[in-house]
């Protein structure tokens, strides 16, 4: 069945977006601690150059990740300041013959392989681990920036996995309240809320609403 265009969005710079993507057949993603954080240093070290992350979060079988394209100057500039060679593609989009669009898509695609294939290696399976193609959905009503955020940090609760969302070590709840994390843009996300007072009690009082939400 053809994934609905409303996954499938063109990245943009300065635009947000839901990122999200499981395994096929429902297989585990992760089998250990170890997993997790592979995972997210290859994040890391893949998409960062492009993308700010507002809050994250890992399951058993997927992922979600809200995000920022960051501004074109900014990508620019950090692209210059690689000192190794750069790739086709981004060399490209320096010279402005490839679109940010492009270079996230094949960022992403880098990104899932290698963990992908590190995965199989050690668990001795072959094949596509990630369902195909990975879904975004570009969130462009800053209305919706709350619930993106109360529901992602609230997955684990919905999916059965614990029953506080706040003591969850898979997703960037704890990393706001300990300001551990300093991959995320906390300071912008916790103003969005009013303060990190705010922050925590929204989250707990809008939990039950967003848990059941089909996001």
């Amino acid at each position: 069945m053809p994934i609905p265009i409303r996954y499938r969005a063109r990245f943009i710079e300065n635009q947000y977006y839901h990122v999200f993507n499981r395994t096929n057949n429902k297989e585990l993603l992760f089998l250990s601690d170890e997993n997790r954080h592979f995972f997210l240093r290859k994040f890391e070290k893949h998409l960062s150059l492009y993308l700010d992350t507002i809050c994250w979060t890992l399951l058993n079988n997927h992922f979600h990740f809200f995000v920022k394209v960051r501004a074109k100057a900014d990508i620019i500039d950090s692209l210059l300041k690689i000192t190794k060679l750069l790739r086709p593609d981004q060399t490209q989009y320096l010279a402005g013959d490839a679109s940010i669009n492009t270079l996230l898509q094949n960022s992403f695609k880098r990104f899932f392989q290698s963990y992908a294939q590190s995965f199989n290696r050690e668990n001795s399976r072959s094949g596509n681990l990630f369902r195909r193609p990975f879904r975004r959905v570009v969130i462009f009503n800053e209305s919706y920036f709350t619930a993106i955020i109360i529901y992602i940090h609230t997955n684990a609760w919905k999916h059965g996995l614990c029953s506080d969302f706040t003591n969850y070590e898979w997703s960037s709840y704890q990393s706001f309240l300990k300001e551990t994390n300093i991959n995320l843009i906390r300071k912008d996300v916790i103003e969005w809320f009013g303060g990190m007072e705010q922050f925590a009690i929204i989250h707990q009082n809008s939990a039950p609403i967003y848990k059941n939400l089909g996001l």
